[in-house]
């Protein structure tokens, strides 16, 4: 340990402030020549060089237990909400980067969607609306559940509608 850090842990007023600031969520650790004090982020807070600098910290930042009202909460010291509001800054700085890349990844799905949406939904050329009614012709005209024709002109029809539709489901293929 260095000098200060065993003069600072064997006296008591520094003990006690210590125990102080720790019970307000902050980390004190020292270094070869100060005491740093970190916010629960790992923000470094203040760096303390001396006895006096590290009372004064720890009556600044108030007694978290107080005898005289038990069970009371202590009024929140300035350097306190100052690091729980940067905390609280860095988290809600951190959540809004994060919402707006997935505000980004979501924009760009729904692009890739309606651009998908439109190109299955283009309307049917003229070319392909003529192909449609020449097939539902055909179907209706030579299918032989169509006719009230003789048997002979069934088997007729049944053929010529086996001849057509084969090569209308060749064009359907490609």
């Amino acid at each position: 340990m260095t000098p200060f850090a065993t003069q600072a842990c064997h006296d008591p007023e520094i003990k006690q402030a210590l125990k102080n600031i720790e019970a307000w969520g902050l980390s004190p650790r020292f270094t070869k020549s100060s005491l740093s004090i970190y916010a629960q982020n790992g923000l470094l807070l203040i760096e303390l060089h001396t006895k006096p600098q590290i009372l004064f910290f720890a009556q600044e930042m108030g007694d978290i237990s107080r005898p005289d009202s038990p069970g009371a909460a202590p009024d929140e010291p300035a350097c306190a909400t100052i690091a729980r509001l940067e905390s609280n800054l860095a988290t809600e700085r951190a959540l809004r980067l994060k919402l707006t890349d997935e505000r980004d990844a979501l924009k760009n799905r729904l692009a890739t969607l309606e651009q998908h949406l439109k190109s299955r939904s283009q309307p049917p050329s003229p070319a392909d609306a003529r192909y449609t009614k020449l097939k539902n012709f055909l179907a209706k005209e030579f299918h032989p559940d169509y006719t009230r024709a003789s048997e002979q002109d069934r088997r007729f029809r049944s053929d010529l509608f086996k001849i057509l539709w084969a090569k209308v489901e060749e064009i359907d293929k490609t």
